[in-house]
């Protein structure tokens, strides 16, 4: 969950050409994206690993 001062970073890219006949891409930097896939999957895991709280027990 976000904080109400959280700044929420987000990033998507669609299928790859070799992914998907109809994909969208003609002008991207494949280097640069494969650099940004890499960055959020970094960012992820540290996300999952140090921030992640595990929900506390409700009892109902």
């Amino acid at each position: 969950m976000l904080k109400p001062s959280g700044i929420l970073i987000a990033s998507f890219l669609t299928p790859h050409l070799t992914l998907s006949k109809k994909s969208t891409w003609t002008n991207v930097n494949t280097v640069n994206a494969l650099k940004q896939k890499a960055i959020f999957a970094i960012l992820l895991t540290l996300h999952s690993k140090f921030f992640v709280q595990k929900p506390k027990h409700v009892h109902s």
